[in-house]
């Protein structure tokens, strides 16, 4: 079974942009404020797709969480805050890509060994890659699966973030390299003591 690395850890830092959806939040939780910083075409399919996908996997941390702008992210105040840049285009391809190149799906910086809230998602990798799940369904479908796909990698990439850690799962969608089964699967869930380490509830 083929894998690909899921993440790699970066030392460059550049200041995002904006775009996003603000998803409803549960008022009692601490909230997980993601901005969703889109620097290519996208569809809204997808994107509904991938928050719900992170929404699902991330519950059990103790946080809600939003979905948000990088402007209305900035208009006040926010219990925690993770930047997620996604590069390239994150449409869906009309034609067979080529097999994916070297390299991460999704990154996430540090500085002098501090893991930062900010990652980087490389969609056309992605698209490339789970290309054989998206070529054989209709066009709404490929959306969701590839959506499905990018909240994946987006969830992985917050374990790091949240836990401010580069260590990875035995298991689960926190693993070092995920398959393309694992990508666009039915299901994918944080293990147990993954999640346990992102619990705002253990945080506290």
């Amino acid at each position: 079974m083929r894998h690909v690395y899921a993440c790699a850890v970066l030392c460059a830092l550049s200041a995002p942009a904006a775009f996003a959806r603000s998803a409803t939040v549960q008022p009692d939780l601490p909230i997980l404020t993601i901005v969703l910083d889109f620097r290519g075409p996208y569809t809204a399919r997808s994107v509904g797709e991938m928050e719900r996908e992170g929404e699902r996997i991330g519950r059990g941390s103790g946080r809600a969480i939003e979905w948000r702008s990088w402007a209305e992210a900035t208009q006040g105040v926010v219990d925690e805050l993770a930047v997620v840049r996604f590069n390239g285009n994150c449409g869906i391809p009309d034609k067979p890509s080529p097999p994916p190149g070297e390299g991460p799906l999704g990154s996430t910086h540090v500085s002098d060994g501090v893991v930062l809230p900010f990652s980087e998602i490389a969609c056309e990798k992605i698209a490339r890659y789970v290309w054989p799940a998206i070529s054989s369904v209709g066009q709404e479908q490929a959306e969701l699966v590839f959506g499905r796909a990018m909240g994946r990698v987006v969830a992985h990439e917050l374990v790091h973030m949240i836990s401010r850690s580069a260590a990875h799962g035995r298991a689960g969608l926190a693993q070092p390299a995920l398959s393309e089964s694992q990508l666009t699967g039915d299901r994918l869930d944080l293990n147990p003591r993954d999640l346990l380490r992102i619990s705002a509830r253990e945080r506290r």
